[in-house]
């Protein structure tokens, strides 16, 4: 059963149910336990990727690999929060350019290796390159793309992949003191500042969930499913470094604890919450292999779009209870497919 999202964006409606905005969202618990900590990690964790590629060209090693793991997976813990410093300066995309339909990152780094041009390596002019050939998904084709050994020259390759690690870390850096900087907003909302009310910034967030959410079913989870007839096992996500499944979890994670913070003043809103999260988490670590290969297999196809229901479930409890329940709406079109 295939639903699709048509999601534009949260719109400020007056509540009358008696229950609406009778508890404060715990909007200072979500800046500084989820946001800043949050991308306080994915810096932590990208320095330590960036100190790896500097100890080793090694792209098989375990210690670089291992750290690239650990960065990437933090990114998607907060991959949802996509406003703000994530937004400005393309910051987001230049972390995570994907899904990639044309096969530009592949295309772009290894026409790249092939000109084995060094002046591009240099900081200030990568930064300006193309977002295809920065961040995650780079890196991942890098370090797991066993045909790219036979492209260029192998020490371009390695001062390539440092360049790739430093522009992360640098952007990571970026990210973390932009967050800090842009916190004050979330917290202390006032008619002069981008967000003039709390509820205001109660609907950023609120939209962060369905926003997130929405990415994981259609593109983490949606892409690789294909259809029954046609499943797309190399459309997954990180595929190449099998992490399709744990970057799945993480961000599914990520999202569902902003909801249940959000609906932190209704305790049996987050008890279900938390209950379909469960049960996702637990299906993918049951139910899937780590790159979603085993979607060309009809029951596996169908255990993977067993889990793109539980999401699309926990997408529609925030959109039709949370919503409302906070005083603010999304403005989207019905799931169709029912």
């Amino acid at each position: 059963m295939k639903r699709c999202f048509a999601l534009l964006a949260a719109v400020f409606l007056p509540i009358h149910d008696a229950q609406a905005q009778d508890y404060a969202v715990p909007i200072n618990a979500i800046v500084e336990g989820q946001i800043l900590s949050g991308f306080k990690e994915l810096r932590d964790a990208s320095d330590e990727l960036f100190d790896a590629s500097q100890a080793t060209c090694d792209v098989s090693g375990a210690n670089l690999r291992d750290t690239y793991e650990v960065a990437f997976l933090s990114w998607a813990k907060v991959s949802h929060f996509r406003f703000g410093p994530t937004e400005e300066l393309n910051r987001g995309f230049a972390l995570a350019f994907w899904p990639d339909p044309r096969g530009k990152t592949s295309k772009t780094l290894r026409g790249l290796i092939a000109a084995g041009d060094a002046a591009v390596l240099e900081p200030d002019t990568f930064n300006a390159q193309s977002v295809a050939i920065r961040g995650f998904y780079a890196l991942d084709y890098m370090l797991y793309e066993n045909s790219l050994a036979d492209v260029g020259d192998a020490d371009f390759r390695c001062a390539l992949m440092r360049a790739v690690t430093r522009d992360i870390k640098r952007t990571t850096t970026e990210l973390h003191a932009g967050w800090q900087a842009y916190a004050p907003e979330l917290l202390q909302p006032t008619t002069d500042s981008i967000y003039r009310t709390e509820q205001e910034v109660t609907g950023a967030l609120f939209n962060a969930v369905l926003t997130g959410m929405q990415f994981t079913s259609e593109m983490r989870l949606g892409r690789p499913l294909g259809t029954p007839d046609r499943p797309r096992p190399k459309r997954a996500e990180a595929r190449r470094s099998g992490l399709s499944r744990d970057l799945t979890r993480e961000a599914l994670k990520g999202t569902v604890v902003l909801a249940k913070s959000l609906a932190s003043g209704d305790a049996e809103l987050v008890e279900r919450f938390e209950r379909l999260l469960t049960r996702a988490e637990n299906d993918l670590a049951e139910r899937t292999d780590p790159s979603f290969a085993n979607v060309s297999d009809p029951i596996g196809h169908l255990r993977l779009e067993s889990i793109k229901t539980t999401v699309d479930d926990i997408w529609r409890m925030a959109a039709l209870e949370l919503g409302p329940l906070l005083g603010v709406a999304a403005g989207f079109n019905s799931l169709d497919g029912d």
